[in-house]
């Protein structure tokens, strides 16, 4: 049996253990933390893939997909997938 100083205490408190828990470096984001388009966004898209041979399958649906979940407007997003697919 390991040998214990007398002042370690090896059961924390609910407190201490709370307190650790924040402490903590914030892990990768979680799947339930993914950034996610809204109903208008996702509804201009679906209606702008219509004119894409893959519709929402294509790259440039994809790309645009990319850069509106990063905080562009759907036209800058637009904008930047065109520059991509050049």
């Amino acid at each position: 049996m390991p040998y214990h100083h007398k002042d370690s205490n090896i059961y924390k408190t609910k407190e201490e253990e709370i307190k650790e828990k924040k402490e903590r470096k914030p892990s990768k984001m979680s799947l339930f933390e993914m950034p996610k388009l809204s109903k208008e966004d996702k509804e201009k898209l679906l209606k702008h893939s219509k004119n894409h041979k893959k519709g929402m399958q294509s790259t440039h649906i994809k790309n645009m997909k990319k850069f509106m979940l990063k905080g562009l407007s759907f036209s800058k997003s637009h904008k930047k997938a065109l520059e991509l697919d050049n």
